[in-house]
């Protein structure tokens, strides 16, 4: 089995990924450090080409999109004036899909019933560094 292992091969990409998240945060003068989490989303090209045990390999993709979740922290540094530069370290989950593939006649059952699949597993790290500028001050209605 570890040689089918070894012909199988596995390719993902996840094209988009966003977050949806809350932060705790600890302020001090000019720093501030946070832990963030929150929903997470992101749709991913998945390929592989599942090896059977006779000879023959058996392609299988899918596109998907997919909602989990995410955690992380980071440190803001306000600089100077509305200038503040920030670095964040994220983790998201967007859980697991299977592929499945495997000789097949009409309606898709399996000829002599050998069905293969793998599991891709969407998680990952991120790291962000952002600069950001704050506009004036507090807004005031003046009537």
């Amino acid at each position: 089995m570890a040689e089918l292992a070894s012909r199988e091969r596995n390719f993902l990409v996840v094209f988009a990924l966003g977050t949806f998240h809350a932060a705790a945060l600890i302020a001090a003068l000019v720093l501030v450090l946070y832990a963030t989490g929150g929903l997470a989303y992101g749709h991913a090209q998945l390929n592989t080409n599942l090896v059977s045990p006779f000879p023959f390999t058996f392609p299988a993709s899918a596109s998907v999109t997919r909602v989990g979740w995410t955690a992380g922290a980071g440190v803001e540094w306000a600089f100077a004036g509305n200038w503040s530069a920030k670095l964040e370290g994220l983790y998201y989950d967007l859980g697991t899909t299977t592929l499945g593939a495997g000789p097949t006649v009409g309606g898709g059952v399996g000829v002599i019933g050998f069905v293969r699949s793998k599991d891709f597993e969407l998680h990952g790290a991120i790291a962000r560094l952002g600069l950001n500028y704050r506009f004036g001050g507090p807004v005031v209605a003046k009537y």
